[in-house]
């Protein structure tokens, strides 16, 4: 037993935050460089040989390919995880895990190879013991892409390292399954899904488990989340079934208060999937599920292939979460007013949606931006009819607003080109900015907004946070000119670059520290401030306005950025009776279930 204690920090993301971006991957590759000195930690499960790694900017024990869970293949396939056995003799735990399948063959590329075999953990901690009669804090990291694909050898562990273990903290990253096979839902208690978050959460009383024995604390567990994983670290904070085996949550990019992080279409689409299968044309769940449950995996990305990997919709992800099935029974409102306070961390990007609005070829982006992207060269011929059009298409559609679809269109337009000089409707970069500011703020921006106020007044020691730098080179390879991108905050948290490299500036490095520094001293205290900076809290009672910490140069974002947002998305949904963030009629209180 190592007699070091560890603190552990969650981590989920959406977009695919590869930290080895441009690289091919070798899955399964060794983890541990030549002759590298060799660490044995002894759990309950068995002993665990790591290895050690030593540079002059930092030193850690590294153990990787843990698995947390049985195999989730035979007749385990599309079932919730059970715990793992103690395995016989020691386990090298020196090489990646191989990642999980993902949701279409497409994807396969990005990962050299896949497996459902792929519920594996790896722990990066501190190569010193914690300080006497104490333990290290822990951040447990959970990838993300959409729910739809994603490792954890993509990130590796050298910017974990270097930004977090050196501070005395436990980074654990973890896999978890994916696209049909972690989201399948016929939405009832046969086939309810969420498979996703029962392996996340499989991961976390693994971790409960042997945590001691690598210096961590159990009861000081930070769970962080990027977009799809924040989405995830939001419902594991809520959940009865989850929420006593962490402390603390960081959410990056996402929120529950959205469509395409929960909803009922997930069974629309997995029926679908059934008779792309051949299935049997019924309506009996036990017999779609047992028939998915015997198709060979190929056959099934076969199958998806013919669906696709995004939809043009607002909610562009096939696969989700669908937590009213077996997660959160309750009402999601009701259950988070029961829910013990926990200390959360909340963070956007200014424009969020460039991810989705930037055409980027040939990259994993083209997941998300496939439906609604434009392509870079386009941007500088961008009109405000363009604008028009794209309310018109994706937002103010005859499906959702029937005879008000024009008006609704209108109110939008309206909005998002107040205060707008005739010059600036003239300014292709204005009127592309404000198309990629609308699909944020639907996305991202209000819903991550609203989560935090909702938590703040039932008493949630709440911060959020802006991130609205684009380092000028980035800026001008990518288009990224008016704001930064969903994911762009990443490179100053973890190293994860994953729009490309580029050389640190002045305003880099002092932002990257800003990061840093609140994000370890949230992780061991639940508060990001320091004695340098210092990061507003939420207020508790309703506010006009409230303070956030403002990452960028831009003084028209530092002050104001979410009220009128907000204001202005409330007036719209009372007015129409449809909430377009979250897909939900009010006159009927249902989700809008469209395939």
């Amino acid at each position: 037993m190592v007699t070091d204690g560890t603190f552990v920090l969650l981590i989920l993301t959406l977009c695919l935050t590869t930290a080895n971006a441009g690289k091919p991957l070798i899955p399964g590759d060794y983890a541990a460089p030549i002759d590298t000195p060799t660490v044995t930690v002894d759990t309950k499960y068995g002993s665990v040989e790591g290895f050690k790694v030593e540079k002059p900017e930092y030193s850690a024990n590294i153990f990787v390919g843990i698995p947390f869970a049985a195999k989730p293949i035979g007749e385990l396939r599309f079932e919730k995880p059970e715990a793992v056995e103690p395995w016989k003799g020691t386990l090298n735990a020196k090489k990646w895990p191989i990642a999980c399948t993902p949701q279409v063959n497409e994807l396969i590329q990005f990962f050299g190879n896949v497996s459902e075999d792929c519920l594996y953990l790896n722990i990066f901690a501190p190569s010193t013991p914690p300080p006497e009669n104490g333990l290290y804090p822990v951040a447990v990291w959970i990838h993300g892409g959409g729910f739809s694909f994603g490792d954890t050898q993509s990130y590796g562990y050298e910017g974990f390292v270097k930004n977090y273990v050196n501070r005395g903290i436990i980074v654990v990253t973890i896999q978890y399954r994916l696209g049909p096979f972690g989201w399948f839902s016929l939405g009832d208690h046969i086939a309810p899904g969420n498979l996703g978050l029962w392996d996340q959460r499989q991961a976390l009383l693994f971790l409960h488990d042997v945590l001691k024995d690598f210096g961590g604390d159990k009861n000081k567990i930070t769970v962080l989340g990027h977009s799809a994983g924040a989405t995830s670290t939001s419902l594991l904070a809520v959940s009865p079934h989850s929420r006593d085996l962490f402390a603390q949550a960081y959410q990056l990019s996402g929120s529950t208060f959205l469509e395409w992080g929960n909803s009922p279409s997930v069974a629309n689409i997995s029926k679908y999937l059934t008779e792309l299968l051949d299935c049997p044309k019924t309506t009996c769940p036990i017999t779609l599920k047992n028939c998915i449950k015997n198709k060979p995996v190929e056959e099934i990305l076969q199958a998806s292939d013919k669906i696709g990997v995004s939809r043009n919709a607002i909610n562009t992800m096939f696969y989700q979460p669908y937590y009213q099935t077996d997660w959160i029974t309750n009402d999601y409102h009701k259950e988070l007013a029961k829910t013990k306070p926990k200390p959360t961390l909340i963070g956007l990007t200014s424009i969020e949606s460039y991810l989705t609005t930037v055409y980027i070829e040939d990259s994993l982006a083209s997941m998300f931006n496939f439906n609604h992207g434009i392509p870079k060269e386009k941007h500088a011929t961008f009109t405000k009819q363009d604008l028009i059009n794209g309310v018109n298409k994706k937002f103010a559609r005859l499906s959702d607003f029937g005879q008000y679809a024009e008006e609704a269109a209108k109110d939008i337009i309206e909005f998002y080109a107040e205060g707008a000089s005739e010059e600036d409707l003239k300014n292709p970069t204005y009127c592309f900015s404000q198309y990629s500011q609308l699909f944020s703020d639907v996305h991202f921006v209000v819903n991550g907004a609203l989560e935090a106020l909702e938590k703040a007044k039932l008493g949630w020691p709440t911060y959020i946070y802006l991130f609205d730098w684009v380092n000028p080179q980035i800026a001008k390879e990518t288009g990224f000119l008016d704001g930064a991108p969903h994911g762009m905050d990443l490179a100053y948290i973890m190293d994860a670059f994953i729009f490309g490299d580029y050389e640190f500036n002045d305003i880099d490095h002092k932002i990257k520290k800003i990061m840093v520094d609140g994000i370890a001293n949230f992780i061991k205290t639940g508060n990001p401030s320091s004695e340098e900076e210092t990061w507003p809290a939420l207020p508790k009672t309703e506010a006009i306005n409230f303070s956030y910490e403002f990452l960028g140069i831009r003084e028209d974002r530092a002050t104001n950025y979410f009220i009128p947002k907000l204001q202005f998305w409330k007036k719209f949904n009372d007015k129409y009776h449809f909430d377009i963030i979250q897909g939900l009629y009010k006159q009927v209180k249902q989700n809008k279930d469209e395939l």
